[in-house]
Formats: C-alpha cells, sequence, structure tokens
C-alpha cells in the first residue's frame, strides 16, 4: 500500500516517533504538549500524507461529558470494515517519581452533573451502546522506557521513540485501572501505533502462543475465522512497505492479539482451550458496510450536519484503489 513512496505503515511509524520528539521538546522548553493538540497534529500529518484518509471534526464538547472518546476509527477493507472509539492518553507523572496512564480521570463536577464517572467508563458504556470496541491511544515522551525484551513488534527495530503513540484496548485499560496504571506495567502490554496495519510477518516473530491465530479462533464461527485467517500478502519493497494488507482485517487483528495477550493465562487456568469472549468483542467492530454518518462524510456532508453527535472527529482509513 503506497503512497507514491511511503506506506501508511511507514507514515505512521514516522508520526509515532515525531510525537514522541514533539513532547520532549515540549518539556524542554517549556510549551507542554496536551492531549489535544498532540491529536489534532498526529491526525494532521497522516490525513497530509494520505489524500484517501478522511479526517472530520464534530462537537469538541461532547468527548468528556457523554462518550469518553476523542475519536472514531473506521478502516476499510477488501470486503469488510472495522471500528472502533479511540480515547488519547498522555504518561505523566505520579505520585513517588513515577510516571503513568490517568485511565481514573474523571470530568470536572458540575451542578447538573456533581458526580461525573470515569472517562474509561463512558467510552467502554458507549463503546458498547454502538457496538465497537475501544482502544487507547498513549502519548509517550522522554520519561517513557521499556526493556528491549519487553519489544513486541516484530518489524521494527527496538526503539523508544517508535513508542511515542502506543495502541493499548481499553479493556485492558480497564483491568489495570484499579490495579496499577504505572509505565512498567502498561508499558510492555501496548504496541506501537504502525501495528494497527502491520503485516503477517511481524505477527509470525511474536510469542509462539499468539501466531497461531486458529487456535484463538477455536469455537467462533467460519465466518469469524474466515475474516481474521484472510490471506494477506507482503511485497519485496522492504519492511512495511506493502500493498495488499487488508487494513480492515489488520486493525481487527492487532486489537485480538493485544487482547489475547492479556486474556491468555486467566482463560487458560479455568480450562478454556479459545479465548471465544474477546473474539467477539473484537468482531462486533466488523462490518460489511460502514456507518450512515462514514459515508455521509465521505460523501463530503458538512460534520455539524451529520447526525451522529458525540464525536469529536471521525478518522476514515480508505483501502488502496
Amino acid at each position: 500500500m503506497s503512497n507514491g513512496t511511503k506506506s501508511l505503515f511507514t507514515v505512521l511509524h514516522e508520526q509515532s516517533q515525531h510525537t514522541a520528539r514533539r513532547i520532549a521538546d515540549g518539556e524542554r522548553l517549556g510549551v507542554r504538549q496536551h492531549e489535544e493538540t498532540i491529536t489534532e497534529s498526529l491526525l494532521l500529518e497522516v490525513a497530509k500524507a494520505f489524500p484517501s484518509i478522511r479526517v472530520q471534526t464534530f462537537t469538541r464538547a461532547q468527548e468528556s461529558r457523554e462518550t469518553g472518546a476523542d475519536w472514531v476509527w473506521w478502516w476499510e477493507g477488501k470486503t469488510h470494515w472495522f471500528g472502533s472509539l479511540v480515547q488519547a492518553k498522555r504518561l505523566v507523572p505520579k505520585a513517588g517519581g513515577q510516571h503513568g496512564y490517568d485511565f481514573n480521570y474523571r470530568p470536572k463536577r458540575s451542578k447538573g452533573n456533581p458526580n461525573p464517572p470515569r472517562q474509561i467508563d463512558l467510552l467502554l458504556e458507549d463503546a458498547e451502546r454502538r457496538g465497537l470496541p475501544a482502544i487507547y491511544a498513549l502519548y509517550n515522551g522522554p520519561d517513557f522506557t521499556i526493556d528491549r525484551q519487553q519489544w513486541s513488534c516484530g518489524i521494527l527495530p527496538f526503539s523508544i521513540d517508535s513508542m511515542g503513540v502506543a495502541v493499548l484496548p481499553a479493556l485492558m485499560a480497564e483491568n489495570w485501572s484499579t490495579i496499577d496504571t504505572s509505565m512498567e506495567s502498561i508499558g510492555p502490554l501496548s504496541r506501537p501505533l504502525p501495528c494497527q496495519v502491520c503485516p503477517p510477518t511481524c505477527r509470525d516473530r511474536g510469542d509462539p502462543w499468539l501466531g497461531p491465530l486458529p487456535w484463538i479462533l477455536d469455537g467462533s464461527s467460519s465466518e469469524v475465522r474466515n475474516f481474521f485467517t484472510a490471506e494477506q500478502t507482503d511485497n519485496e519493497a522492504g519492511p512495511g512497505d506493502y500493498e495488499d494488507v487488508d487494513l480492515a482485517v489488520a486493525a481487527a487483528r492487532g486489537v485480538l492479539l493485544s487482547l489475547a495477550q492479556m486474556g491468555f493465562e486467566q482463560y487458560r487456568a479455568r480450562g478454556y482451550t479459545a479465548l471465544d469472549p474477546l473474539v467477539r468483542y473484537v468482531w462486533k467492530g466488523v462490518r460489511l458496510r460502514p456507518p450512515d454518518y462514514v459515508l455521509r462524510a465521505l460523501e463530503g456532508d458538512d460534520p455539524e450536519a451529520i447526525d451522529d453527535p458525540g464525536y469529536s472527529r471521525l478518522v476514515v482509513v480508505r483501502r488502496p484503489q
């Protein structure tokens, strides 16, 4: 998949590194980069690199009060679409000199809402209502560290800057929100942003038990199995510069494998031979056609006229034509 010279994988990797450097520059120069600013910059640069990527901006005020999401992300595949809600979360200092992620953040109290729910609860509730999985985009700066042995990518060389934007399923964040939200615990569970569109060669180099997707899909319907195990072909242009990767399948598989990483031990301990609940959670984001608001956005309708309140941003990634 190419935009003349660069694949989407390459552009996402570059923007992940750029985010890490931008946060570091902000800290060094006293111009701190906040989540909203980082998100706008990230989406702008990706949209500039790929005209096929459509970014629509909706009512900003809806985010914290109603959905907990910063944007909704749709990927167009060869036969299906895959959607998810995305919430951005920046690495911040915590007590005792540690750093971590504020998954337990609550919007400010008001007269009309004296006891606001946690943002993560809003996110998961809205994801359930809309039938979409939810993920976090974690923004990491100079304070982020990870051991080489914990590196999860099979294509990218080990680099802290590559984790400038990392992806973590919201179910994993909820699981850890009352236990340990420190960087040391959460960092190794997240994956670099370009893993959202990584080719199969990357997954083949991961943990041995993650590789055989048929095992994870044991007990799933043939439709589900066929989708997640769809053949995808790499070209020979180099790591990540491939043309025939199904974006919907790649994005959905990335979320599924991350969730499987969390659930494997607890499910095996209970005697299960498959991760069916997690498969169904990801599968609900798969569609044969996208929602009407996506189609209307692609047709060029004014964002304010699209009757789908609650999303501050809509990001649609089209497959190469």
